[in-house]
């Protein structure tokens, strides 16, 4: 602030505006930081149902659109093609339904610049499959193996800000139905993650674990 000049003139009003822009960006960031540390530390126990992953998908993109239309950056399309006729599976919906809201709240930080979205659905031999393709940054897969050290993923570029932790949230909810969590590079444009599921996926048990200090949590 010092160095935008002197209180009064026009330069360090205007630098006022841009700081307070920045700083409100930045804390709505960490906002939403802690908010995925409180989702991730309470993940709630399973309960299994049949489950139609188009409804999840429609709820998640109708909930998202305020995000979509932000004011203050580039608008974002989403483009939705689902399979008519997609079979149901067995498993959680608000664990599902949590995860497909981390994936797309971490697709929408990784384009600052907007662009599409497209979101499909489809059934596959064993289960179904939830395809999400952006146009903004990507995630290396020695980032992506931090937290998943056993997911398939190709080389992506990482140039631009990414939500790991709503990722880890995914691969969380999809490992515990038995599914997997794909990251895929589009020639350099973006990425695609495909989520795979099976008809049948019996969630793992989950025992409440005894009740840890911050420090252990984050580490």
């Amino acid at each position: 602030l010092r160095g935008w000049g002197n209180e009064g003139e026009e330069t360090y009003h205007q630098g006022i505006k841009d700081f307070a822009q920045v700083l409100a960006t930045q804390v709505e960031r960490l906002r939403a930081t802690v908010n995925s540390f409180a989702d991730f530390a309470r993940m709630p126990l399973p309960r299994l149902i049949a489950v139609d992953l188009n409804g999840l998908v429609q709820r998640v993109i109708r909930a998202s659109e305020p995000k979509f239309a932000a004011v203050g950056r580039p608008p974002i399309a989403p483009e939705l093609r689902l399979a008519p006729e997609l079979r149901l599976i067995h498993g959680d919906p608000v664990l599902l339904e949590k995860a497909i809201t981390n994936l797309v709240a971490s697709v929408i930080e990784a384009m600052p610049a907007g662009g599409p979205v497209l979101v499909k659905t489809r059934n596959i031999t064993d289960g179904v499959r939830l395809e999400v393709s952006n146009h903004g940054a990507g995630i290396s897969s020695e980032e992506w193996r931090r937290f998943a050290p056993t997911a398939d993923t190709s080389v992506c570029a990482s140039n631009g800000y990414y939500d790991p932790l709503s990722l880890a949230i995914v691969q969380a909810v999809v490992s515990d139905h038995h599914g997997s969590l794909l990251i895929e590079d589009e020639a350099r444009v973006g990425n695609r993650y495909r989520i795979e599921l099976p008809e049948d996926s019996p969630v793992a048990d989950k025992k409440p674990a005894p009740e840890k200090s911050v420090t252990e949590k984050l580490d």
